[in-house]
Order: structure tokens, then sequence, then C-alpha cells
């Protein structure tokens, strides 16, 4: 409603410049000052709705990255951990929370945590480059994933959770992933890193 009535003070504001123009008169200092209070709350108005527009669109961006890092990190962690053949860790009402597992690629029992920079890695392997971390307008940090192993039913529950540099959560998942062989938990007995 604001705006159709700044239109119609437009409207106006511009026939009496054609009127003062034509007839050499000019414009008395009231009709000047009205004029630039009106180009000035224009002005305002589309300032502040370009600042709203680029900050959605950053959000939005930043959402999206996350949720692709998010679906990449979640396939490098389903293919380590459906290779693997031994975990340790303790035992929970919910299942086998895996502490390190057997990792085929880097031949030791390694954790997958955040290191001090919000990457994912497998003991002291980045699983993924730090720069797939920081796209775009922030950077985006990956926290301690939980993994836990069902053994009647062979089958690894992981927990990813992506935030940005302020802790604020962006995007989670939970998936499953099945090993390709039977896994053996050793409750208690630490593998490694």
């Amino acid at each position: 409603m604001g705006i159709i009535i700044m239109v119609d003070q437009m409207k106006k504001l511009a026939k009496t410049l054609r009127r003062a123009v034509r007839s050499r008169k000019g414009l008395s200092i009231a009709e000047t000052m009205a004029a630039l209070i009106i180009v000035s709350l224009l002005t305002m108005c589309l300032a502040t709705g370009t600042a709203f527009g680029v900050r959605q669109y950053r959000h939005a961006m930043t959402r999206s990255e996350a949720r692709i890092l998010c679906s990449t990190l979640s396939a490098i962690v389903s293919d380590e951990l459906s290779n693997t053949q031994e975990v340790t860790g303790t035992e929970a009402a919910d299942g086998f929370t895996v502490a390190t597992y057997n990792s085929r690629r880097y031949k030791a029992f390694v954790q997958l945590k955040a290191d001090g920079d919000g990457c994912l890695c497998a003991g002291s392997n980045e699983l993924l480059s730090k720069a797939a971390y920081s796209k775009g307008f922030q950077d985006l940090l990956v926290e301690d994933p939980e993994i836990t192993f069902d053994q009647t039913a062979n089958c690894f529950t992981v927990k990813l959770s992506i935030v940005d540099a302020d802790k604020n959560p962006l995007v989670s998942t939970t998936f499953d992933v099945v090993p390709l062989n039977p896994v053996t938990p050793n409750p208690g007995e630490s593998g490694g890193e």
C-alpha cells in the first residue's frame, strides 16, 4: 500500500517537474526537498530489499553446500565401514557404540572424528580435502559422528552433522551401512588411534 502511495507521489512530482521546466521558473525549495525525501525513501527501500535478498541467497547457498558435503561424506564413510571386519567400542542399550574400526584403506584401527579444523578424519588421515569444507560464503564444519553397530542385523548406523563456523546446525543425516563381511565387535579393546 505504501509503495502505491509513493508511486502516485512520484507521478505528481514528475508532473510538477515538467511544468517547472516548461515555465522556466524552476523549483521551490519545498518542492526540491519533497523530491529529495521521496528519492531517499525509495533508495532506502531498495537497499533494504537488496540486502535481505543477498542474505537469503547466501543462507540458501550455504545450506545447499552443506547438503552436498554431507552427501559426499556419507558415501565415503559408507565405503569405509562396508569394508571393515572388526570394531572396538563399548556395549550400550541401543547397540554397540563404535570407538574404532579396522580400516582396509589405512591398514590399521582408526577412529572417525572431526579434527581441530572441523574436517572428518579416519585417525590422522583426512577423508576429504580441507578445500571441500570452506566453499562459498562461510566455512562448513563436521561434528564428531556417532556410530553404533547392531550385531544381530550386522549393520552400522551413522549420524553425521554439518554446522557453520558459529556451531549452528545446517544439515544432519542418519544412515545405515551394511558391511560386506561379518563384523566382530571387541568391547573394551583399544585398537589404535
